[in-house]
């Protein structure tokens, strides 16, 4: 019943006032004061709990509103601010207890409905608390709060799309809500809208500026859009307001590593694992430095663990697959990146990512499908385009060439996706046979792509590189092989192929590949990574070329032991332990020949030759992601004539002879030379060899559908289109012996 007591009410008229006032410590001195003297008055002992949960002081909140409701259980404002202070207090199974008495009894209790629906997104059960916000926007649709909160909400249970409009509802209702902006800024940044997401996340510093996490927002759109001075202005200045901040010292690590800065990168990492030994991002980002400096297997072991440790993390997934894809392992990268798939199923980055891989493998159909669900989630988002115009070729949409090029106007657009871009457009028309408009967008491509990558550290010297192919042809002498004859592992599984990129490699590997006696490895720098073994190994800080002198025996043992010991790892991996042939296509690997035969004095050696205009051209047209001297057509000039300099040093002091196969000869007559290749690597002829390209293997390289078709002549002299824009490799070529070296 309604307690009928008589009181005087100025005493509580005065405490609502100093509520109202934000008088929170007076008005809980007084009320306390009242309560003395009327302590079983249900009024007295509410006010005093409102006043405490004023003053965050939860406890004495909850024993005074939890009493203010025994004695008064028809007062449904007594149950709402008793469930918002266990909603504080973190007991949110009572909070939601109360807010929905206060509900029974009020239906229409607005604030009720709000806290009821806060409290049930701590709880995360989403669904129930759309519920509540739904109801709340469809009564009060002027009240942007609870469009944000209904945004949020969206989000959580991955509706990207819906949330997105419901901030926009938000912000219509408010221009300047701080969380609509916050929050919009996040997701479209997941969406990589960089843009758009700059707008809002600056609108958030404006409104926020003491507020830490919108400047670090503001630098995540500076990232997205290529302008990492403007990036690390904005994670300096929300390190000044948050000084002790793991996440942002990672993210500050990520731009060094970015710009090739190992030695800041390291230093930011390890600050952050000072202050939090488990960062997942920090371990993730020392795994990265070790994968960018040869040291591929640390740094998958890293990541392998990190992994079993958090099966869910996107940070981790992300680095293993695409280390894992670097290394050339693109099933283990394609299981990551569907994982994240699932995770995240509205950002664009992991279909781009996947459709990148599927391309690579030969699956054009599937990449294409990756590459538009990408589109779905972002109309404009480059990498999908750039990736439908090198693997749909002249298939793609006339609609999608024409966004491409409005896309070129957009002032905000960094270099590097404009280089793709451009990249995509003249790789679309060259395959449509516009010749006349490839030229153009390969030169504007080469051109931002190389200011692109050059922020992030590139360099390339033709100079620096000719000294060191000096240093190798001065290294490995006749007297150099006569030493270490007796060198190494006489293990005759190792098969390499080597050449310049786009000369047939990746076509010699997959017709070799077929064989059942074949292990096709794709591109491993192997190689490469026990050259970089040899100062740990002999323990002495020099450079490996310098060490060779010194080689030993045993020395030669180890390395070549532990190489194979890779190679007996992919064979149980792919179930292939009765072969006994592996092939390493890595075509750079013709300058680590010489230290390949120290290893390996039984290997088989296969050098893939093509016309070099076309080798050229096809570089020219290619967006390496490792290759730096492919952005221009003077280091490519430069590169080809050092390639066949060193080659023809090997012809000369090989103890061994190679098998040395001409790109032009194999798809004139592919029988034959196949044949000849089964002969060199000492294997019997089997005619299912001619169906190549019918496999399900997946192959890392940027040939894409070549080894998926059977074998065709269209790319024999492609270059005669383009004789002006290849004058420099045009002039080479004039030279005696070039064309036939």
């Amino acid at each position: 019943m309604k307690q009928t007591i008589d009181l005087p009410l100025k005493d509580f008229r005065a405490i609502h006032v100093l509520l109202r006032s934000r008088r929170f410590d007076e008005a809980l001195a007084l009320s306390r004061e009242t309560l003395k003297l009327y302590p079983n008055f249900a009024e007295a002992h509410y006010l005093c709990g409102l006043s405490a949960l004023s003053l965050n002081q939860l406890a004495d909140a909850i024993d005074a509103l939890t009493r203010a409701t025994e004695l008064e259980k028809a007062a449904p404002h007594y149950h709402c601010n008793l469930g918002e202070a266990f909603r504080r207090d973190g007991n949110l199974d009572r909070a939601v207890e109360c807010l929905n008495s206060a509900l029974s009894l009020k239906p229409d209790y607005e604030i009720a409905r709000y806290n009821l629906g806060s409290s049930l997104f701590q709880k995360k059960t989403y669904k129930r608390a759309l519920v509540e916000f739904q109801t709340l926007v469809k009564a009060f649709p002027d009240n942007a709060g609870y469009w944000v909160a209904l945004a949020d909400t969206h989000r959580e249970l991955g509706a990207i799309g819906q949330a997105i409009l419901s901030y926009r509802h938000a912000l219509k209702q408010s221009p300047d809500n701080f969380a609509g902006h916050y929050n919009l800024g996040l997701l479209l940044l997941e969406k990589a809208e960089f843009g758009t997401a700059l707008e809002h996340c600056q609108k958030a510093v404006e409104l926020s500026p003491e507020n830490g996490l919108a400047h670090s927002n503001l630098g995540h759109c500076f990232v997205g859009l290529e302008e990492l001075d403007d990036a690390m202005n904005a994670y300096a200045d929300a390190l000044e307001i948050m000084p002790d901040s793991s996440d942002l010292m990672v993210h500050i690590a990520r731009i060094w590593l970015e710009v090739a800065d190992f030695a800041q990168a390291a230093h930011w990492f390890a600050r952050t694992l000072e202050l939090e030994p488990d960062n997942i991002k920090a371990q993730v980002g020392v795994a990265l430095i070790k994968s960018d400096n040869e040291q591929t297997e640390a740094a998958l072991d890293d990541l392998l663990k990190l992994v079993e440790k958090h099966p869910d993390d996107i940070e981790v997934l992300k680095a293993l697959g695409q280390t894992a894809w670097d290394n050339g392992d693109a099933e283990d990268a394609i299981g990551c990146f569907r994982h994240i798939q699932e995770l995240i199923p509205e950002s664009p980055r992991s279909y781009v990512q996947i459709g990148s891989i599927l391309s690579s493998s030969g699956d054009i159909e599937g990449a294409i499908a990756e590459y538009n669900k990408a589109l779905e989630q972002n109309p404009n988002f480059v990498p999908a385009l750039h990736g439908l115009a090198t693997t749909a070729k002249a298939r793609l949409d006339p609609e999608k060439v024409q966004l491409m090029h409005s896309l070129l106007e957009n002032t905000r657009l960094r270099e590097g996706a404009k280089a793709s871009l451009h990249n995509g457009l003249a790789f679309y028309y060259d395959r449509a046979k516009q010749y006349d408009k490839v030229p153009a967008h390969a030169v504007e491509s080469n051109r931002l792509y190389w200011i692109h990558r050059s922020k992030r550290g590139w360099h390339y010297d033709p100079d620096d590189y000719e000294h060191y192919i000096d240093k190798v042809i001065h290294t490995f002498d006749k007297a150099y092989f006569e030493r270490v004859k007796s060198f190494g592992i006489r293990d005759e599984s190792p098969v390499f192929i080597v050449g310049m990129p786009r000369s047939g490699t990746t076509l010699t590997e997959q017709i070799l590949s077929t064989h059942a006696q074949v292990l096709g490895i794709g591109e491993r720098r192997f190689a490469s990574q026990a050259f970089a073994e040899l100062p740990l190994v002999m323990q002495k800080q020099l450079e490996p070329l310098a060490l060779l002198p010194e080689l030993t025996e045993e020395t030669s043992r180890i390395i070549a032991g532990r190489y194979l010991d890779k190679l007996d790892h992919l064979k149980r991996k792919n179930g292939a332990e009765s072969v006994i042939r592996v092939v390493d296509k890595m075509p750079d690997n013709y300058s680590q020949l010489g230290w390949i035969l120290t290893l390996f004095p039984r290997a088989r050696i296969i050098h893939c030759r093509r016309d070099i205009r076309d080798v050229a051209l096809s570089c020219w047209l290619t967006q390496f992601g490792m290759i730096r001297w492919a952005s221009n057509i003077e280091h490519i000039a430069h590169r080809i004539e050092q390639y066949q300099r060193v080659m023809a040093h090997w012809r000369e002091v090989f103890p061994v002879p190679m098998c040395e196969l001409d790109y032009e000869k194999l798809v004139a007559d592919q029988e034959q030379e196949s044949r000849r290749l089964f002969d060199w690597i000492g294997l019997d002829w089997d005619e299912k060899c001619l169906a190549f390209y019918d496999t399900e293997r997946l192959v890392r390289t940027a040939s894409v559908t070549q080894v998926r078709e059977p074998i065709y002549t269209t790319s024999v002299a492609r270059w005669k289109p383009y004789e002006e824009m290849l004058a420099p490799i045009m002039e080479l070529a004039r030279r005696p012996g070039v064309l036939t070296s």
